[in-house]
């Protein structure tokens, strides 16, 4: 078996809160990019996964996990931004990798699938924000079709009083030209 194919991406079920808790709190403490410090990944895991589990409850959530064997490596989702049906057409999208899987394709195939998901069920706009020192992040969003649309130099206030700036971002279904548009899933 190829390394490749130690690797499935399917969609999280209820059983798997629990573990997508435990690979949060493995990536937290492999990058500053992450919303939370390791520290409360680990302080407020029980509503870290309440909140995975009313995610994964959401009909109008798209929660995928990576798994590399049997082990929870990482996930994508798109989740409503509100109940309202005048914003039925958009979903906001967030997405984590453990650094010991990235530069092979999985991020990717993940943008890809919540492409395919938004197209089929009448998603026009994804939007999620990025930290402007996350060069990579920000450089992967850009080569999947996202497209800057402001900053906001105060978005995350650090425990030292400084801040960070995050850049809001968008990809817009009825823009996308991309030759991976017209991936099914």
């Amino acid at each position: 078996m190829n390394d490749m194919e130690r690797y499935t991406i399917i969609e999280a079920q209820e059983s798997d809160a629990q573990a997508i808790s435990e690979h949060m709190k493995r990536a937290s403490t492999e990058t500053d990019f992450m919303l939370r410090y390791p520290d409360e990944m680990v302080s407020e895991e029980e509503t870290q996964i309440q909140t995975i589990l009313a995610n994964i409850r959401n009909p109008d959530t798209f929660y995928l996990i990576v798994k590399y064997d049997d082990t929870i490596v990482g996930f994508a989702m798109l989740t409503s931004l509100s109940p309202c049906r005048r914003m039925a057409h958009r979903r906001g999208f967030g997405i984590s990798l453990e650094k010991a899987h990235w530069n092979r394709g999985i991020g990717t195939r993940l943008m890809q699938a919540c492409f395919a998901y938004a197209r089929k069920n009448g998603v026009e706009l994804i939007d999620l924000e990025v930290h402007t020192l996350n060069e990579r992040a920000s450089a992967f969003y850009r080569k999947q079709g996202f497209v800057e649309r402001s900053r906001d130099s105060f978005a995350l206030k650090n425990r030292d009083g400084s801040y960070y700036e995050l850049i809001s971002m968008r990809w817009d279904a009825r823009m996308d030209a991309s030759p991976d548009s017209r991936i099914d899933s």
